[in-house]
C-alpha cells in the first residue's frame, strides 16, 4: 500500500514541518522520518479533542503507515484567496465570527496557555528587561479557561461549497482569548501589515477589554513568535510594544 501511495500521491500544501498530499479522497499529512512520534501523537490529540467540540474542523484518523495523518480532503479554497484572487470583502467579519465560535468552547482536555507563554518568554531571545515586564504583564492577566486556536488567519480557514472549516489546530491550547486576537495581529503584522491595521481597528471595537490588556498581549504573543524564528518585523514590535507600555 505504501509503495502506491509514494507512486500516486497529489502533493497539495507544504509548511514548515509536513507535506500536505490527496490520495484516494483523503489528505495525508506526512512528516520527515525525524519527526517524533510523541509530536505525532500529540497533534493527534488535539485534533480528536477539538473534533469532539462541535467546531467546524476536518475529521482526522491514524494513517495506515508511518509518519503520517490521515484527514478528510477539504475540497475549496482558502479565505486569503478570496480576499486576494477574489477581492472578497467580508473575510475579516467571517475572521471574528471564527474567533466568537471557537472561544465558546470552553475547559477542553487541552494543554494550559500561561504556563506555555512564560516558558516561551523565557527562552526568547530578548533583553532581560524585556523579558522582566513581560512575565509582569503575563502575571496579572486572567488565565481564562477558552479554546484558542493560537494561528487563527485567513490561510488557516477553508473555504467550500457549504462551510468555512478551520484548520491547523496543532497549537491549540486554554487560555485567555486575549491573546488568540493578540496572536493572529503578530501574524498580520509580520505578513501583511495593511490588513494587520485593519484586522485591530476591528478588534478594538468589537473586543471588550481594557485597552492596555490588548497592548499587553500584543507584547507577550511578540515575543512568544520570536520563539519560532527570527524577524525583524517582530523585533520591531517588540520594541514599540515595550516603549508604549513603559512610557503609558
Amino acid at each position: 500500500m505504501f509503495e502506491q501511495f509514494l507512486k500516486e500521491r497529489q502533493l497539495i500544501g507544504e509548511g514548515k514541518m509536513a507535506k500536505v498530499y490527496a490520495w484516494e479522497g483523503y489528505a495525508y499529512k506526512c512528516f520527515s522520518a525525524e519527526h517524533p512520534d510523541e509530536w505525532l501523537s500529540y497533534e493527534l490529540m488535539v485534533q480528536k479533542a477539538v473534533e469532539e467540540s462541535g467546531l467546524p474542523v476536518v475529521k482526522t484518523y491514524e494513517a495506515p503507515f508511518a509518519n503520517c495523518i490521515k484527514m478528510d480532503l477539504i475540497k475549496g479554497k482558502s479565505l486569503a484567496d478570496m480576499m486576494t484572487k477574489e477581492k472578497y470583502k467580508g473575510a475579516l467579519d467571517d475572521l471574528f465570527k471564527h474567533f466568537e465560535r471557537v472561544h465558546g468552547v470552553k475547559s477542553l482536555n487541552l494543554p494550559l496557555l500561561t504556563p506555555y507563554l512564560e516558558q516561551a518568554i523565557d527562552r526568547a531571545k530578548i533583553t532581560e528587561p524585556q523579558r522582566t515586564l513581560a512575565h509582569e504583564l503575563l502575571g496579572v492577566m486572567p488565565n481564562g479557561n477558552s479554546l484558542c486556536h493560537l494561528d487563527l488567519h485567513p490561510l488557516n480557514i477553508m473555504v467550500t461549497n457549504h462551510e468555512q472549516i478551520i484548520i491547523d489546530w496543532v497549537n491549540a491550547k486554554i487560555g485567555n482569548p486575549i491573546f488568540d486576537y493578540a496572536r493572529t495581529y503578530v501574524i498580520l503584522h509580520e505578513f501583511a501589515y495593511r490588513l494587520s491595521r485593519a484586522y485591530l481597528t476591528k478588534l478594538k471595537k468589537i473586543f471588550r477589554a481594557d485597552k492596555n490588556d490588548l497592548i499587553h498581549a500584543i507584547y507577550i504573543m511578540a515575543i512568544h513568535r520570536l520563539t519560532e524564528h527570527d524577524s525583524d518585523q517582530v523585533k520591531a514590535l517588540i520594541e514599540t510594544s515595550y516603549t508604549e507600555i513603559t512610557s503609558g
